[in-house]
């Protein structure tokens, strides 16, 4: 522990290079880490809409959940009702919502307008969400289609948003 704290100060502390996040226990109670990818489109009228939210459940994996090395996909609605019972509906909800703001954040901050967002979100024990990460060009292979036809809808908003500005 002394060599730890040590590292910590010398290393982490005193150059200020680093982040550190805290470890959030976001797993199944058979221990499998899982995380909620919250998928984000912009829609016909340029505003955000969630065309998914996708439980990933790294099956056998030790801290995270990469469905694409042998981990597995659930229904968020089956999986927080299963295993969160009477919070299920709560963190759905709060999922949607930070979503929506946290999409909304991330392009005021980048000073740019942008067309996709996944984030990803872990959600402890307690039922307790914590971002994990923001991903400007999230993978869409199992939405594909719901994907493809939200972003024909927005590129013909961005159309005639452009047309009506060059009148």
């Amino acid at each position: 522990m002394d060599k730890l704290n040590q590292f910590y100060t010398q290393e982490i502390v005193s150059k200020r290079k680093y982040i550190v996040q805290k470890f959030i226990n976001s797993t199944t109670p058979n221990g499998n880490p899982f995380d909620c990818r919250v998928h984000l489109e912009k829609n016909r009228k340029g505003e955000w809409t969630i065309p998914e939210i996708v439980i990933r459940i790294g099956l056998g994996q030790k801290v995270t959940s990469n469905v694409s090395q042998g981990g597995g996909a659930s229904d968020p609605d089956v999986f927080f009702k299963t295993y969160y019972k009477e919070k299920a509906d709560d963190i759905l909800e709060r999922l949607e919502k930070l979503g929506y703001e946290i999409a909304i954040k991330v392009e005021e901050l980048r000073d740019t307008k942008l067309m996709t967002m996944g984030i990803d979100f872990g959600v402890d024990t307690n039922g307790d969400i914590y971002l994990f990460e923001v991903n400007g060009a999230p993978g869409i292979q199992k939405m594909r289609t719901d994907a493809v036809l939200l972003r024909t809808d927005y590129y013909k908003y961005l159309l005639s948003k452009a047309s009506r500005l060059n009148k």
